[in-house]
């Protein structure tokens, strides 16, 4: 769990014409807001994917969203759900901040500003700096949540190997959950997010064929990680490895080292 910090000033006595005053300000900080989920997708913006691919790539998060199976779980979660998106190519940066998904009209404004959202950039790639902001991303918000997720995708593998494994590492080490993958076109980086990404219980690697598949795939991601379906993949276009995933009622409350 998040520290909830107190910012306390206390003035010490002042005397001015004769007059004491004593100036004080005791201030706490806001704790945190419970959620079920805290989600950081964290999605490959690089210069191998054209802008009509990224178009079909927000395309499949934002129709993730707006499927009833996840709107239903969002909406039938205790506390609801924070997610936010970082964006990576050679760098990385929050693109969208965490918001907090409580009613379906939230879920679907969310999908909307996916829909949405410009691309950011462009250049190499580099998962491990995209995994790093995600990482950083969880561990520095407004929420707490009982189960935390990464969430990768991407057609490249640059910054896989060790650079992924240290931060997937450090990632586990404080706290996260899980780190789950889906690899675009490539079966080679499909193999690396598995062996040097992905982490955690029940976590997954899948490869859609190309981006006209990243929707299905990306639907069926999102379905798992909130608990709203089944991710057994759409035979001869989606592998899928780790097994099922658990619905958020039977995820132990796991939260934030303090």
């Amino acid at each position: 769990m998040k520290k909830t910090l107190l910012r306390c000033a206390v003035f010490g006595f002042a005397t001015l014409a004769g007059v004491s005053v004593l100036s004080s300000e005791s201030r706490a900080q806001t704790p945190p807001t419970p959620v079920d989920i805290e989600l950081s997708l964290i999605i490959d913006v690089s210069g191998s994917i054209s802008g009509s691919e990224y178009n079909l790539q927000m395309d499949g998060y934002a129709s993730a969203f707006r499927q009833q199976a996840v709107i239903d779980r969002i909406t039938g979660s205790t506390n609801g759900i924070a997610v936010n998106a970082v964006f990576f190519a050679s760098s990385a940066s929050e693109g969208i901040a965490y918001t907090h998904l409580q009613t379906e009209a939230d879920v679907l404004q969310f999908a909307d500003t996916l829909d949405n959202f410009a691309r950011p950039g462009s250049g190499g790639t580099n998962v491990a700096q995209g995994m790093q902001v995600g990482l950083d991303s969880l561990l520095n918000n407004d929420f707490d949540g009982t189960t935390l997720i990464m969430d990768v995708s991407g057609d490249g593998s640059g910054g896989t190997g060790s650079a992924a494994a240290s931060v997937r590492d450090d990632a586990l080490a404080n706290g996260v959950d899980r780190i789950n993958a889906v690899a675009i076109e490539s079966e080679f980086v499909r193999q690396a997010f598995e062996d040097s990404v992905i982490a955690g219980p029940n976590s997954f690697a899948l490869l859609a064929s190309d981006f006209s598949e990243f929707e299905t795939a990306i639907g069926r991601k999102i379905r798992a990680e909130v608990g709203g379906g089944d991710p057994v993949p759409v035979p001869g276009s989606l592998l899928l490895l780790g097994g099922g995933l658990l619905g958020l009622g039977a995820f132990a409350a796991r939260r934030k080292g303090a």
